[in-house]
């Protein structure tokens, strides 16, 4: 395949035309992304596919600007790689995936689920776990990564790290906020919205943050803000 962006945005408009039957109106790609939610007519798993998809494609538009002209990189290669690098975890809930991380031993997920200071009593830790498993997937996947780095057995995965970087720093934000700082780190609109929209999920639920109004606060009593706090950059430094 060619580094060429064109020919990646022809594989979406491919898996769009797969997913939605046509793609006849001659819309660019990103932009048809970018135009679907989830009260359009594609299913959540179709929308989470080519989410999948166009993150795929940033990763290989991110990589190309890495390496020298000559050498080509094909998204299945991208997808092998992200594989390689990823710890398996087995469970098809975040509370089956946190359980077995922590070799089934009620007192290390208890101190990997303790996420406010003091909140470390049993019915603490099962409404968290249950509040992870009631995430939309992508969203959990980030949750397991973060609660995995606190407990040092993972790296912050990049939105997450850029995210949490940015929150720390400004105490308060909102999704607009959030979107437009990853798209100051080299993100497209789509992928900075999805990406952010999922932060704006996530942090209230794992007591990073909590809401107020269409914004998120950072909580001061934060297990997981405490961690990021006490680590040197090396080690909130996002996966390779």
């Amino acid at each position: 395949m060619s580094n060429n962006p064109s020919l990646l945005d022809a594989e979406l408009e491919a898996l769009l035309e797969e997913v939605t039957g046509t793609n006849d109106d001659k819309t660019t790609t990103t932009e048809v992304v970018e135009a679907k939610t989830p009260e359009a007519d594609l299913t959540i798993e179709e929308l989470e596919r080519i989410e999948e998809h166009a993150e795929l494609a940033e990763e290989q538009r991110k990589h190309y600007e890495e390496q020298p002209a000559d050498k080509v990189t094909t998204i299945e290669a991208v997808k092998k790689a992200k594989a390689e690098r990823t710890p398996r975890l087995t469970g098809d809930k975040p509370s089956e995936i946190l359980t077995n991380a922590f070799n089934k031993d009620p007192e290390l997920l208890k101190a990997a689920m303790t996420l406010t200071v003091g909140e470390d009593s049993d019915e603490a830790v099962q409404t968290a776990l249950k509040d992870m498993d009631g995430l939309a997937k992508k969203v959990a996947d980030k949750g397991v990564n973060l609660v995995r780095f606190r407990n040092n057995k993972d790296k912050v995965q990049v939105y997450t790290r850029l995210g949490l970087e940015f929150l720390m720093q400004k105490g308060e934000a909102s999704s607009k906020e959030l979107t437009e700082h990853l798209q100051a780190n080299g993100y497209t609109i789509g992928t900075a919205r999805s990406q952010a929209n999922q932060l704006m999920q996530l942090f209230p639920v794992l007591k990073v943050a909590e809401r107020v109004g269409k914004a998120i606060k950072i909580r001061a009593d934060s297990m997981i803000v405490q961690c990021i706090e006490a680590c040197t950059p090396a080690a909130t430094a996002a996966a390779a």
